[in-house]
């Protein structure tokens, strides 16, 4: 009987040592996911703030090219009149 319950604890040891390491891995995994996705994250991010930025830049450009141009609005058709 008194070897009986010393298997008991000692398989309840390894099973509790067992469920250490899964959840030691798992945390691990999690943290390491997360890190990709943070870095997925920013660079998605710094791709929007630079498109965003083109495309600031170049309607800024096309403004200011415009500012330099004599458009009259009877020598445009109805399609290419800019309006003012």
């Amino acid at each position: 009987m008194v070897g009986s319950a010393e298997s008991f604890f000692t398989f309840d040891r390894i099973l509790a040592t067992v469920a250490i390491v899964v959840g030691v891995v798992g945390i691990w995994r999690a943290e390491h996911l997360f890190g990709k996705l943070n870095k997925r994250a920013d660079k998605m991010r710094e791709d929007f703030l630079g498109s965003a930025t083109t495309t600031l830049v170049s309607y800024a450009s096309f403004t200011k090219a415009l500012q330099g141009i004599a458009l009259s609005p009877t020598e445009l058709s109805k399609d290419g009149a800019l309006p003012y």
